[in-house]
């Protein structure tokens, strides 16, 4: 099955991911978590705030931490697997770049969103709405979709605090850096970028240097450890003294 184009059209707030992951492992069949969740969204709204919402608004967010953590696509079970693997034993901040992971992969809008929010940053140390929608419809084509959605994407990530506002409005900085120092994170980061770029191989290079994980201090790590870290990748060594990552 193909992953959607677009697909968030709600802020999803990273408690409410964090939740989701929590019905999972507490062994809660699909159809129980996915009840679980609808009552948990009544009356959860994505600014933060309590109050009811339709079951329309509530039906999109529902559909989003299930894709996530509950019924992904066949070709992300390994991701969905390995995610939950790594978050039995994560602190509370590596937790945030498995749900990260998870979210890039299941969802490749936000991981492009994403890329482009980490160049502009990397340019200027920080990016508006305006320019970001300008990179988009330069990809996805000009519609007010593309907008649309991306805002609730950035709303997601200020949620999140992987972004924060500013005095100016539309225009952000990015929270702190998250340090990640468990190969183990950072294999599964590289396992869905590729994922989330619908490839199955780039170069250590462009995956160290991925624009997406801009919200992360990525600690070096040769491939081989990566490898031995995460039964989904492997790697290659070529002429050039360029290694090769890739999906078994």
């Amino acid at each position: 099955m193909k992953q959607p184009t677009y697909g968030i059209k709600q802020t999803i707030r990273y408690q409410w991911m964090q939740h989701a992951c929590a019905l999972v492992q507490a062994g809660h069949t699909p159809a129980e978590t996915r009840a679980l969740l609808d009552s948990y969204l009544i009356e959860r709204k994505g600014t933060g705030s309590m109050g009811t919402r339709s079951a329309n608004t509530r039906g999109f967010v529902l559909a989003n931490l299930m894709a996530c953590w509950v019924t992904p696509l066949p070709q992300l079970n390994s991701v969905h697997d390995t995610a939950l693997q790594l978050i039995e034993s994560a602190s509370e901040t590596d937790a945030i770049a498995v749900h990260w992971g998870v979210a890039c992969a299941t969802y490749p809008f936000w991981y492009h969103i994403a890329r482009h929010v980490g160049r502009l940053l990397s340019l200027q140390g920080h990016c508006t709405q305006r320019q970001l929608v300008t990179r988009l419809n330069e990809q996805y084509g000009q519609t007010a979709t593309v907008s649309r959605y991306a805002q609730y994407v950035v709303r997601s990530f200020v949620a999140w605090g992987i972004l924060q506002d500013t005095d100016t409005p539309g225009t952000l900085v990015s929270g702190t850096p998250i340090p990640i120092q468990n190969p183990a994170q950072a294999a599964f980061l590289f396992q869905s970028c590729l994922h989330a770029a619908q490839v199955t191989s780039k170069s250590y290079t462009a995956l160290s240097n991925d624009a997406a994980l801009f919200p992360f201090s990525l600690s070096y790590f040769a491939p081989a450890v990566l490898e031995k870290n995460n039964p989904c990748l492997t790697f290659m060594s070529s002429g050039n003294n360029e290694e090769t990552m890739m999906l078994r």
